[in-house]
């Protein structure tokens, strides 16, 4: 499906959320590498790129459309406002971020 909108978390910039065309979220974290640089066979030194995981994905829709908006609150964590093209605004909140 198609990603409409992504979000980093204010309280965490690893961790973002993709607003996808049907109407679902996927929750994502970036996971450092064990050592952010290493040296090649010529001596130089070579950025290691870390890995995303996958959170979570919400399988049962947000909307019956895409989200197209998705802002989180500065100071609550997991607390958010999302609009979709089905002309809806919701308030959302995200449990358990602070536990990862």
């Amino acid at each position: 499906t198609t990603i409409w909108k992504c979000r980093h978390l204010p309280q965490n910039r690893d961790v973002w959320l993709t607003c996808l065309g049907n109407g679902s979220v996927d929750l994502y974290k970036y996971v450092y590498p064990n050592e952010r640089c290493i040296t090649d066979d010529q001596g130089r030194k070579k950025g290691v790129i870390g890995t995303v995981k996958l959170l979570s994905t919400n399988n049962n829709s947000l909307s019956t459309q895409p989200i197209v908006s998705w802002n989180w609150h500065k100071h609550k964590l997991g607390l958010a406002c999302m609009t979709s093209l089905d002309q809806s605004i919701k308030v959302v909140a995200v449990t358990k971020l602070n536990k990862i």
